[in-house]
């Protein structure tokens, strides 16, 4: 979500649209069970209803097989059964380690691995569970039945992928560069295998053919990341979920990629906040499982996605199709949901808290809504001081309640909070009907602050550089410029006054000017100190009881455009001696020639150019004759000076 801010007149006008899900951040805003579409349209999301919870710290693995579910979990390795009606069941308990990987075959068989024990169990149909395969790997990260009643196994950490048959006799058939095959996928059942890796995150493509012991093998597509975490196939579309080194949750970010069937990528989704655990193909598109702020997203065909739901434990961790819906698994704790084809009964969204800069008076809030018969959307806002909403903010005041309105349609309602800097609203959502939802689609808050005056951050008066005054190169003209702003975005105009050191009221130089700079010819003032003040006002976009204006005054700067004079030249023996002295500034430099030869610099007795009078002592090499000596000096402001003098020897 983002706020607008436009300047009208006296009044501020701040303007909250919902410009897509990229606005909205999981980590920093309140919502429950709340949705929101590309277009940034909120409305209730899909139910979400607890069904069980487990006293493990995450579920990892689901599946469904007729009317039983199957809950793999870490860290103790154990196996949950969910049956209707009933709670869940241990009916299996590795004493440590994870359950990553879990299925189940058409003939209602259930598989499972243990990690990092890296043995395959199985669960037939009314019997306990029994040891099915070993491995002889650390880690199971996937199983996938095939067409003839076989069974795929994806293992770490020597990257093999296993054929086991159904009596349990298993074969290696691929062996990958990488330390871990990690994610399995059809794209072909029983004719083409893709195969997810890590750590180099390349999906492989291997061709079984009649005849042959071992598989066709080719690579599909380089990620470029480190970790396939799933793959899923949806029609002409492949589905990979990926994630970078480290794998924390906390800092960095995976992503979805879509895959053609030839290698050609389509698009590509990053999780806005989080790692990516889990994808899963819908009606709708592609439902993809994140932490570390428990959000479930909803992508469409092109890669737009939706916020679908978020859960109160921070990561989802596994996702899988139910009879009913979709099966969630969560971690921290461990809990498993049902998502649900309906509409949550209720839901609400609180806005980030928008800062007006200053306290404001609140005027109207207008929003744009569909609200079916059956449903209601209210609107309520409360306002503070403080960034953060505290006790001393005021109580959430109604603004709205909208009952049914049919087609979408506008709406205005006065905002009942009291003057504030910082405002907050909260949508509120419900429904009677599982099928229907409100839908907030636009929502501006409208609110007037106080004219604040103009700011002037710099005033500065251009002078000669001493390497300039040194050459010589007076600048009579100034250049005077400044910075301003205006924190209310008005267009400000200004006035530029000058003040002698000696006098009392200040003369206008520059007036009404827009830009910033004003060039002064000095050389209209007389020779000394003088001060400039500049006047930024706002009156061009405020009333005139209302406009504000703000002023700062210079350091002193010298005018000086009178050349230093060169004075007492002597010539006794081959020592020359003379002065330059000037009424204001500083001398700069002095050369001397003699008989027109090159100028020559010359330094004053003490060494330093420090005064407005400066002595001078040189020896020179004179022939007896006459002698023209020639003495050129400058000023701080590049004014200069010529002496000359014929001399006898």
């Amino acid at each position: 979500m983002i706020y607008e801010i436009t300047t009208l007149l006296c009044l501020v006008m701040s303007s909250w649209t919902t410009p897509g899900t990229e606005s909205i951040l999981p980590e920093k805003q309140e919502f429950k069970n709340i949705a929101i579409l590309p277009q940034g349209v909120i409305t209730l999301a899909p139910c979400l209803k607890d069904i069980a919870s487990l006293d493990e710290a995450s579920v990892w693995s689901i599946v469904q097989t007729r009317n039983r579910r199957y809950f793999g979990t870490g860290n103790n390795g154990r196996v949950y059964l969910l049956e209707p009606g009933a709670r869940p069941k241990l009916v299996f308990d590795g004493g440590t380690g994870e359950i990553l990987a879990l299925c189940a075959d058409r003939r209602g068989n259930v598989f499972f691995g243990l990690t990092p024990d890296g043995t395959i169990f199985r669960i037939r149909p009314s019997f306990p569970p029994e040891r099915f395969f070993d491995t002889e790997q650390n880690y199971i990260f996937s199983l996938l039945p095939g067409p003839e009643g076989e069974l795929y196994c994806a293992t770490g950490d020597k990257g093999e992928l296993y054929r086991i048959s159904y009596s349990g006799r298993g074969k290696l058939v691929f062996t990958a560069p990488q330390s871990h095959i990690t994610a399995l996928a059809w794209l072909k059942p029983g004719k083409e295998l893709l195969v997810g890796t890590s750590p180099d995150g390349i999906v492989y493509r291997l061709v079984f053919k009649p005849g042959r012991s071992h598989p066709d093998v080719s690579v599909l597509y380089d990620t470029q990341f480190d970790e396939i975490r799933a793959i899923a196939e949806k029609g002409t579309s492949i589905f990979l979920a990926t994630n970078p080194a480290g794998n924390s949750g906390d800092t960095l970010t995976g992503a979805v990629l879509c895959v053609s069937s030839d290698g050609i990528l389509q698009w590509k989704w990053n999780c806005p906040d989080s790692t990516v655990f889990d994808i899963l193909p819908n009606a709708s598109g592609l439902l993809v499982a994140t932490g570390c702020n428990g959000v479930i997203y909803e992508l469409d065909s092109l890669g737009h996605h939706s916020l679908l739901q978020k859960a109160s434990q921070p990561r989802i961790t596994s996702l899988a199709s139910g009879s009913d819906g979709t099966l969630v698994g969560t971690a921290n704790p461990a809990r498993v949901h049902l998502l649900g084809e309906t509409f949550a009964k209720e839901g609400h969204i609180l806005s980030i808290p928008h800062d007006c800069k200053s306290p404001a008076q609140f005027g109207r809030v207008r929003f744009r809504a569909d609200v079916p018969f059956g449903t209601e959307l209210e609107l309520d806002t409360r306002s503070g001081s403080s960034e953060k909403p505290d006790p001393s903010w005021s109580k959430w005041q109604e603004t709205s309640i909208i009952r049914p309105v049919g087609k979408s349609g506008i709406r205005s309602s006065a905002i009942a909070s009291p003057t504030g800097r910082f405002i907050q609203w909260r949508a509120r959502l419900s429904t009677d009907f599982p099928n229907l939802s409100p839908k907030l689609e636009r929502l501006d808050l409208y609110y007037r602050i106080p004219n604040r005056p103009p700011n002037i951050k710099k005033l500065e008066i251009a002078k000669p550089t001493i390497e300039e005054a040194q050459k010589g190169n007076a600048c009579p003209i100034r250049k005077i410029s400044w910075e301003a702003e205006d924190p209310d975005q008005d267009s400000l105009q200004f006035q530029l006054y000058f003040k002698g050191q000696s006098e009392t009221n200040w003369k206008q130089a520059g007036h009404d000017l827009a830009g910033r700079e004003y060039n002064l010819d000095t050389r209209t003032l007389p020779d000394g100190w003088y001060r400039f003040k500049l006047v930024a006002s706002d009156r061009l976009s405020k009333p005139k009881e209302s406009a504000l204006n703000t002023q700062t005054v210079s350091l002193p700067v010298l005018v000086d455009n009178s050349p230093p004079r060169v004075i007492n030249i002597k010539l006794r023996g081959n020592r020359l001696t003379f002065s330059v002295t000037d009424s204001s500034s500083l001398i700069a430099s002095c050369r001397i020639s003699v008989n027109a030869d090159s100028w020559q610099p010359v330094e004053p007795t003490d060494g330093i150019f420090d005064a407005c009078t400066e002595n001078f002592r040189q020896e020179l090499a004179l022939p007896l004759a006459e002698n023209i000596i020639a003495i050129w000096t400058a000023d701080a402001q590049g004014n200069t000076a010529t002496g000359k003098n014929l001399v006898k020897r």
